[in-house]
């Protein structure tokens, strides 16, 4: 095998010894170049055994290549050089008033939000208010509230006024037949109908349920019903009326005094005295 002595080891085109102000010269070759010995024990400005230290081109002899990079250290991002699971450096200079500023906007965007939900919390408590006045109102209107300090239940003001609608429905039923009742008996006759039959027919009255006696023709709805029911039913005519017994000729003779009613005897001495004539 034919080996190169090297007679003159190559230095440093910018280090120099510190001791003698010489250019540093190399303290052999290495498999990726020259190594050089390590100054103040920094990693930066030497390289050890290994020759990985500084940077290629300054380990590289003059008129040699430059060895490739060594691997990245295990663990770390070879692109960001940090490691690896930990958020990256953050580069440039801190911006004081730029991160006061945002600050203050947070605070704003904070107290705003709380104004927001304090209004709304606000509106919302008056809308509840005014709604249990309108119930309170209606309420004493109605007569269902006596208790002024005591706010009125919805629920129960719900179902008396119910109650209330459905008695109040029934006395205007109860009214709206009597006017048809009422009616009945003032246009059957004058159409030679049975009043009492038609009331009590349950034809007749269905016929008439949905007339409304405040309407301007009711009268002419009415006398229409009757005569369909009765054309329907022939039974439901009135009787026809009993001829009335002729009048009496001449003059009446009017009853011969005395020969009225007779008084009893009240004892012997009169019923003698009247027997005789004496």
């Amino acid at each position: 095998m034919r080996t190169t002595t090297v007679d003159v080891l190559p230095v440093h085109p910018t280090l120099r010894d510190p001791v003698t102000g010489q250019p540093l010269r190399a303290l052999g070759i290495g498999r990726r170049g020259p190594i050089w010995p390590a100054l103040g024990g920094s990693d930066d400005d030497g390289g050890g055994d290994s020759g990985d230290s500084g940077s290629p081109d300054e380990n590289a002899a003059p008129g040699q290549e430059p060895g490739p990079d060594p691997d990245p250290p295990t663990g770390q991002n070879s692109e960001a050089g940090q490691p690896a699971g930990k958020p990256p450096k953050i580069e440039g200079e801190f911006d004081r008033e730029r991160a006061e500023r945002l600050v203050e906007n947070l605070r704003g965007s904070v107290t705003r939000e709380k104004q927001k939900r304090a209004a709304a919390e606000k509106d919302k408590q008056e809308a509840e208010q005014r709604f249990q006045a309108v119930f309170d109102t209606i309420a004493k209107a109605a007569g269902l509230k006596k208790d002024a300090d005591e706010p009125a239940d919805p629920e129960e003001l719900v179902r008396q006024l119910a109650s209330k609608d459905e008695q109040v429905a029934a006395k205007d039923a109860e009214a709206r037949q009597l006017r048809i009742e009422l009616a009945v008996h003032e246009v059957a006759p004058g159409l030679q109908a049975d009043t009492k039959a038609l009331l009590d027919s349950r034809t007749f009255l269905a016929a008439v349920a949905d007339l409304d006696p405040a309407d301007g023709d009711f009268a002419d709805q009415l006398a229409d019903a009757i005569k369909a029911v009765i054309k329907a039913n022939p039974s439901l005519k009135a009787a026809p009326a009993k001829p009335e017994p002729p009048a009496k000729s001449g003059t009446e003779v009017p009853a011969a005094p005395g020969r009225g009613e007779r008084k009893r005897p009240t004892s012997l001495f009169d019923a003698v005295t009247r027997a005789y004539g004496t």
